[in-house]
């Protein structure tokens, strides 16, 4: 008899317990602590060789709203959570002619997302993801400034995951570069060959 009560005292004291862990799963689930795994990683830094350009320039950001920013280390991640939208305004500063160039240059304002794709760095693809950027064009004067927007929206089903972004003009001629994360939480893995900063100022 004591034989059966302690094997019934034993199936009671699991059954609790698994209920107490069921519950922890559903209260975690509906208070968004759990997230879907991240299927895109971000790789290293999207760096290349840089021309020589007939003007100097750099760039910072300015206002972001609808977004969370982190600082991880010197690179500057923005989370946006599945469904969500948010924009980041920027400045580019255009400094005096070094060179042969013109004023009154146009050039077209672009976003390029990069991630990690068989061990190399694969550029424009954000499944479930809209882009939109105003104005969608500049026209370079030397001595200048000019402010863009780039509004971002996460669509529910978009793929979780961490890009490297970067604006126009592009890293050489300093506009901005940073990792934009789809998810409910910043990147926590490590960032191969280095870190980013914000904002990319010419040397």
């Amino acid at each position: 008899m004591v034989g059966k009560v302690s094997i019934l005292t034993i199936c009671i004291v699991i059954l609790v317990i698994l209920a107490i862990i069921a519950n922890v799963a559903l209260t975690n689930h509906a208070s968004g602590s759990l997230q879907q795994p991240a299927t895109i990683l971000p790789g290293p830094f999207p760096s290349g060789a840089c021309h020589p350009h007939v003007q100097q320039s750099y760039s910072n950001i300015t206002t972001v709203t609808g977004l969370s920013a982190y600082n991880l280390s010197g690179t500057e991640d923005y989370v946006i959570s599945p469904g969500g939208s948010g924009r980041i305004s920027y400045t580019t500063y255009v400094g005096k002619n070094i060179g042969e160039g013109e004023a009154g240059t146009n050039t077209t304002n672009w976003a390029d997302f990069y991630h990690l794709s068989t061990n190399n760095l694969t550029g424009n693809t954000y499944p479930g993801m809209n882009v939109s950027i105003q104005p969608p064009s500049e026209t370079f004067y030397f001595n200048s400034s000019y402010t863009v927007g780039v509004g971002v929206t996460a669509l529910p089903n978009a793929t979780r995951g961490t890009y490297w972004v970067v604006l126009s003009p592009g890293i050489c001629q300093g506009g901005p570069v940073f990792l934009l994360t789809v998810g409910n939480a910043p990147y926590n893995g490590t960032i191969p060959n280095g870190t980013a900063v914000g904002n990319i100022n010419p040397t």
